[in-house]
């Protein structure tokens, strides 16, 4: 199902494509709504509508500015985090793009992502500021659970639960 989902969303965006990380939004669409025609017409509408292949044409441009914006807002609002990152000489690229390019479904339970995906809807792109921003600030809290981790091995580590609730509040 998954395959031929994207074979069609590639056939129907030709300019686009198939770009990796469309994977895991497709599947995390397909888990929640248990339709094959209702997932691919739910990511045309994020591809279109929402202007999520914005995100992957002209080099990935929206995603670096979404990088660059999310350096900045960490620098002003949690410079404790952004100090860490940067003693571990660590940029955003390298964390935040799998987070973006993926809506965070390979990060996330599918009950965020649900979460994820309808603030995405409701707010656009500035919503993937403030979700991964509070994912940093999950991320930090467990740094200090584990004094022998460098804070980049936790952001990167593929296994991260936060309840819903907890990530809106936080965002």
């Amino acid at each position: 199902m998954l395959v031929r989902i994207l074979n069609a969303i590639a056939n129907h965006f030709t300019e686009l494509g198939y770009v990796q990380g469309m994977n895991f939004i497709a599947a995390s669409l397909l888990l929640i709504l248990c339709s094959e025609e209702d997932t691919f017409y739910m990511l045309c509408q994020l591809l279109d509508t929402y202007d999520l292949k914005g995100m992957y044409l002209n080099s990935f441009y929206r995603m670096k500015v979404l990088c660059f914006q999310l350096e900045s807002f960490t620098q002003a609002y949690l410079p404790h985090i952004n100090d860490l990152l940067a003693c571990e000489c660590v940029d955003s690229e390298y964390y935040a793009t799998r987070w973006f390019l993926t809506l965070f479904s390979y990060d996330l339970s599918i009950e965020c992502i649900t979460t994820v995906l309808d603030l995405f809807m409701v707010e656009g792109f500035k919503c993937l500021i403030k979700v991964a921003m509070a994912f940093l600030s999950h991320c930090y809290s467990q740094y200090f659970r584990d004094r022998h981790a460098r804070l980049i091995d936790i952001v990167k580590h593929d296994e991260h639960r936060m309840e819903s609730r907890a990530l809106l509040k936080m965002a």
